[in-house]
């Protein structure tokens, strides 16, 4: 992937409609597909209108600017947890 100064999440709005959190959601999931980001999850919260991005305590403060590269963190909701176990529904 190519690096770039530029920082995607500055794209969207402040108050970004729904497709823009979904494309901003997508550009995490693929970002962390790639190996860029490591974290335990990604997911959508359409009424607060913000990605969800899940991360064990321990590794919050270390992967949070990070993932802060590619989105505003008004945009983010940081789903924290040990042990998270989650289930792909597809």
């Amino acid at each position: 992937m190519e690096k770039s100064s530029r920082n995607p999440g500055n794209t969207a709005s402040q108050g970004a409609n729904g497709s823009d959190i979904v494309s901003l959601k997508d550009q995490i999931v693929k970002l962390a597909d790639e190996g860029v980001l490591d974290i335990d999850g990604v997911g959508l919260d359409s009424k607060k209108g913000k990605v969800n991005v899940y991360l064990s305590q321990d590794s919050l403060e270390q992967k949070k600017a990070k993932v802060l590269q590619y989105i505003k963190e008004d945009q983010v909701h940081w789903v924290v947890g040990d042990g998270l176990h989650l289930i792909d529904k597809k």
